[in-house]
C-alpha cells in the first residue's frame, strides 16, 4: 500500500495538483459475502457527495 501511495501522489503531482494529500491511514476490510460487497461498493460511490460535511474534509 505504502508503494502505491508514493507511486500515485508522484503522478498526481506531476499532473499539477500540488497540495494533493492521502489521508494518513487506511481501513481494510475483508469482503465476506455478496451483500458486504455491495455496501461496500454503494459507500465508495456516494461518498464523495458527502466530503463537504466531513469533519476531516479541509
Amino acid at each position: 500500500m505504502g508503494a502505491f501511495k508514493t507511486t500515485s501522489s508522484k503522478k498526481i503531482r506531476l499532473l499539477g495538483i500540488e497540495n494533493f494529500a492521502w489521508q494518513r491511514s487506511f481501513h481494510d476490510h475483508i469482503i465476506k459475502d455478496e451483500q458486504v460487497y455491495y455496501q461496500i461498493k454503494n459507500y465508495i460511490k456516494t461518498n464523495p457527495q458527502n466530503w463537504a460535511s466531513d469533519t476531516l474534509f479541509y
